[in-house]
């Protein structure tokens, strides 16, 4: 868990490719993570929905967001069950700051 996070936030000064390859294994392995997991990585992500600085982690936040929601195990079910109101709070606080390539992964969490 460690490892991802710090790669992914950059910390450990690695290439935007390989920032870019962990997203994907991430989106990948969601519908395998515990609720715990999915806790972290909602809240490593959430910051990414309103930075229209850097429209490719927009981009992956909407999908890994997506794809949180969709999962089909009990975890994903409470864990959205737990947080709805604040998954639905950053989905509209987040509106007006969405580049267009985030667009259409935050249509489908909606």
């Amino acid at each position: 868990k460690q490892w991802y996070q710090r790669r992914v936030r950059g910390e450990e000064g690695i290439s935007d490719e390989a920032k870019r390859m962990v997203l994907e294994l991430l989106v990948a392995m969601i519908a395998h993570l515990g609720e715990g997991d999915l806790t972290t990585t909602y809240d490593m992500v959430v910051p990414w929905l309103a930075d229209p600085a850097n429209p490719i982690n927009q981009k992956r936040a909407y999908q890994i967001l997506l794809a949180l929601l969709v999962g089909k195990t009990d975890a994903h079910s409470a864990f959205v069950s737990s947080r709805l109101e604040e998954l639905h709070s950053h989905l509209v606080e987040s509106l007006v700051l969405a580049q267009p390539a985030a667009k259409k992964h935050r249509l489908k969490c909606l």
